[in-house]
């Protein structure tokens, strides 16, 4: 019994890392999406955000977010505005260049995650949908990270800067 019981949990260990390496192929075009995360969050947050590596063979534009975790899911980025940084929306969506990537990450573009439903807890799974012009729906299943959380790489115990 034993046996069996560490057999499912190295199974389901094996599975789930599965999920959160291998990428998500849409169709002919050749986009990938990859390394998709979020830093936990405080039970009374109402706000996260997430972040994903996109990849695309043939270029592509990312037109939209969905995630059930939050009442509204949008694209924003940092710009600076008279000496102070603002968050905005980014409602033209962000170009995939041929055989190119961009990085949604902390600092830069980012799926935005407003009225969150619940706390996004460390070590839980959510699914994120992003929209390409060209590829159509990609879905993905973020992994949360610790609060601290820098990049993916955390997940993995890389914490280099």
């Amino acid at each position: 019994m034993r046996y069996v019981l560490v057999a499912a949990a190295f199974a389901v260990s094996f599975f789930m890392s599965g999920i959160l390496s291998a990428p998500t192929f849409a169709d002919d075009n050749g986009t990938t999406a990859t390394k998709a995360w979020a830093r936990a969050t405080p039970p009374s947050a109402k706000v996260g955000a997430a972040f994903v590596t996109v990849h695309s063979m043939n270029g592509d534009r990312l037109i939209g977010v969905a995630s059930p975790v939050a009442k509204r899911v949008e694209i924003h980025t940092h710009i600076e505005e008279n000496g102070v940084m603002k968050m905005i929306h980014v409602k033209e969506g962000v170009d995939i260049p041929k055989s190119g990537m961009v990085m949604l990450k902390p600092g830069g573009f980012h799926v935005m995650l407003m009225g969150l439903k619940g706390p996004l807890v460390e070590g839980t799974l959510f699914p994120i949908t992003l929209t390409f012009d060209q590829a159509g729906d990609i879905d993905v299943m973020a992994k949360v990270l610790p609060i601290s959380a820098k990049s993916a790489g955390d997940a993995d115990g890389d914490h280099s800067h």
